[in-house]
């Protein structure tokens, strides 16, 4: 496969940031064949090793761009320092999400239909591919005027690495609290043979510390997570003048407009799309899965046992 160039990045900007229009067909269908809400089917996937698969498509392609693909800056060894960063905090975070957590940690994944896993490809991809364009210095989406003061910058990228330490953390503990939880309960119903002995073996965790009000803090942490990376995209280092490494022009879906009229033209500040894109487009769609997970959890447990929590918001019934 050819590296990316800087025309196909462009491109690929401008599809990324749409992605938030699919997340609305989600909200309006209750078929999420994955995970809690898996359904038996021929085009089912092995959980476990389909979710390796479709997550390691993002590092894998970052790592291959990055090292493969032209730019300005020559290679990836003279790439400036927090561009390496950023790319490694992506990595770190897909290390733990493709290796670590599903090979070593979950005790078990239920099935994922192959529409699941082909969207996941396709997301991690183009995220990936965004990303990477960014870092090798294919054009910076906006430049602020040489008079508007941009000392915010200074200090974005510490409070982004603060908080995401903190997200990966928090995400880190509320994930293996449930696999906890998980292990217990198949234990106490002796599913013990097997390979598969704790499939579909859920509980609804008890109501305190990361679950205390809200019912899926994993999400909320990874929001966090993404929300630092983004803030440490302030500190990317990207050409000023046009090469020929220069992407064409990216028109701002219209939603973004009030965030550019913020960062650039009244603070002064390069805009970090693709880090942004990142945030927004997975908050989206998790946001989808936490929703209809509550649900579930009423149809499963009922209201009683969820205890009034809201999904991703405290005590809110509906979010």
């Amino acid at each position: 496969m050819p590296p990316l160039s800087p025309a196909a990045y462009s491109w690929f900007l401008i599809a990324f940031q749409y992605f938030p229009i699919i997340t609305l067909i989600q909200w309006f269908t209750p078929w999420y064949p994955q995970g809690k809400t898996s359904v038996k089917s021929n085009l089912n996937l092995p959980g476990r090793y389909a979710w390796c698969v479709m997550e390691l498509v993002g590092p894998v392609n970052l790592i291959y761009t990055l090292f493969e693909a032209q730019s300005s800056y020559g290679t990836f060894a003279t790439l400036p320092f927090a561009n390496k960063l950023v790319a490694g905090l992506y990595v770190l975070h897909y290390l733990n999400r493709a290796i670590i957590t599903p090979l070593f940690f979950a005790p078990s994944m239920s099935p994922i239909h192959v529409v699941v896993a082909l969207f996941a490809v396709m997301f991690n991809y183009l995220n990936s591919s965004c990303l990477a364009g960014w870092l090798l210095g294919y054009g910076v989406y906006n430049h602020p005027s040489e008079d508007h003061n941009s000392s915010r910058s200074n200090y974005f990228p510490y409070v982004g690495l603060l908080l995401f330490a903190f997200g990966m953390y928090g995400n880190i503990i509320s994930e293996h609290t449930l696999f906890r939880l998980r292990r217990e309960a198949a234990e106490k119903k002796d599913h013990y043979e097997g390979k598969g002995k704790y499939d579909k073996v859920y509980v609804i965790p008890p109501a305190k510390g990361f679950f205390k009000t809200i019912l899926f803090p994993h999400y909320v942490c990874e929001w966090i997570e993404w929300f630092g990376f983004a803030m440490v995209g302030f500190a990317v280092v990207n050409p000023v003048r046009a090469s020929a490494f220069t992407a064409p022009n990216v028109t701002l879906a219209p939603y973004y407009i009030p965030l550019e009229n913020l960062l650039v033209k009244r603070w002064g500040l390069v805009m970090p799309l693709p880090p942004i894109l990142s945030f927004v487009n997975i908050a989206m769609t998790t946001a989808v899965r936490a929703n209809s997970g509550r649900n579930w959890y009423v149809q499963r447990f009922g209201e009683k046992e969820v205890a009034g929590r809201g999904s991703v918001i405290p005590y809110c019934k509906w979010f």
